[in-house]
């Protein structure tokens, strides 16, 4: 009889030791798991294909969007007061770098790489018009005028690394379409790409000049 307690004994030790050990691996791969989340975005300050990101219009300190109709604006501003009212657009602020070679590629983009940007809200890419320079967000797959090369705003040296800065992931370029001008908003917040390039203009005061920051 004593046998028979000592072993029950023995068997309900084991087995509450095997739980704690269970759930002090559940709890290390939740930790691990929010972790991995929490540096998620923390992670290499590099811009790679994949980064889901919102351009924003230095200059103007406006956000380029696509719009329900396919247009392309660069007209809306962050508003402290009615938050609601951000909700309603800023989805469709937000674009994803993809390679135009390699939609899969997560490799680092570097000034003078081809891009094409699809917006998260609906799956359209950034088109630059063969008329009018007009830019419309209604593309369903990538060609020549869906393409994009990325550079340093008065800058169109090829081959840098893009980094994020510190404050807010984000990184200054400039986007030239596949018609050799850059995207700029016209006097009404329409979205354009019929700027030259001025390599005399501050980055500051460059009206080709956007703020991609990384979501």
């Amino acid at each position: 009889m004593k046998l028979i307690k000592k072993t029950a004994l023995l068997l309900v030790f084991v087995s509450f030791f095997s739980c704690s050990n269970d759930e002090e691996d559940f709890s290390t791969s939740s930790i691990a798991k929010e972790n991995a989340s929490e540096l998620e975005k923390s992670g290499s300050r590099y811009m790679t294909y994949g980064d889901v990101v919102t351009i924003f219009h230095f200059n103007s300190r406006k956000f380029f969007t696509g719009e329900a109709n396919g247009d392309a604006t660069i007209n809306k501003q962050w508003n402290s007061s009615t938050p609601w009212v951000n909700n309603v657009w800023f989805p469709y602020a937000k674009f994803k770098i993809v390679n135009p070679n390699n939609p899969s590629s997560t490799a680092l983009v570097k000034t003078g790489d081809e891009i094409a940007l699809r917006c998260i809200a609906n799956n359209y890419y950034i088109c630059a018009e063969s008329w009018d320079d007009d830019v419309n967000v209604n593309r369903t797959a990538i060609g020549p005028w869906e393409k994009w090369r990325v550079y340093a705003p008065s800058n169109v040296t090829v081959g840098n690394s893009i980094f994020y800065s510190s404050v807010g992931y984000l990184s200054m370029v400039s986007l030239k379409s596949t018609w050799n001008k850059y995207l700029r908003p016209d006097g009404s917040g329409s979205a354009k790409a019929g700027a030259p390039f001025d390599p005399t203009t501050s980055v500051l005061s460059n009206l080709n000049c956007f703020q991609m920051s990384k979501q």
